[in-house]
């Protein structure tokens, strides 16, 4: 199964299949393992649809539109599927008004962030964990937040809020341990930063 460009959105979806109950059921030493859930800041773009991603006709396609009904996550289908005026406006904002990086300083990106686009990823990550770990037999439940993350101070408290375990690295300078760390005109983190991440979680978790 593919997971590019996916955000916990998609991951939530997954975790409800029953294969993924399979899957998980496979893993040994689930009584003494650990869930990571990795958050860098550009999942929040992907769970409430922000025109940044809308450059790529696929992400809108494929990104499940979470909202909460009666207390409750639900989704009927993409964001394309679900609101398609918007993701025609957003496709039209972002491949017109902000094709160059001159006019992307001058037009932002939509829709401006606001608290209650945290409360919705927070909840999102809330029923990932709970069905992942209803279903692998794995108690803990972590999200790690990666070097330099932007938003963690406004999304840790929610998830304490929610009893969720948190790892915040978002003050630590990557740059420092790893380099380079970002792919270069992509943004997502290289094989030598996921290296640097792997071999401090791993002794952050055994310490733990």
């Amino acid at each position: 199964m593919p997971f590019h460009a996916w955000g916990p959105a998609n991951l939530l979806m997954l975790a409800r299949e029953p294969e993924f109950a399979a899957d998980l059921r496979q893993l040994k030493n689930a009584a003494t393992g650990v869930i990571v859930y990795t958050y860098i800041d550009h999942h929040l773009n992907r769970v409430i649809g922000a025109s940044d991603i809308a450059n790529d006709s696929w992400w809108y396609g494929a990104l499940p539109a979470f909202q909460l009904e009666n207390g409750r996550l639900k989704t009927e289908g993409s964001f394309r599927e679900i609101h398609p005026l918007r993701s025609f406006f957003m496709t039209i904002y972002t491949n017109v008004l902000r094709r160059s990086y001159f006019l992307s300083e001058i037009f932002p990106a939509l829709p401006f962030i606001r608290p209650q686009h945290f409360d919705l990823v927070a909840d999102i990550i809330e029923d990932l964990g709970r069905e992942a770990r209803l279903k692998s037999g794995i108690p803990r439940f972590v999200v790690l937040f990666y070097p330099q993350s932007a938003t963690a101070a406004r999304l840790i408290p929610r998830l304490h809020a929610r009893g969720i375990e948190t790892i915040d690295w978002s003050t630590i300078m990557l740059t420092r341990y790893a380099q380079p760390t970002h792919i270069p005109y992509d943004g997502h983190p290289t094989k030598e930063a996921h290296a640097v991440i792997g071999r401090e979680l791993a002794r952050e978790l055994t310490r733990a």
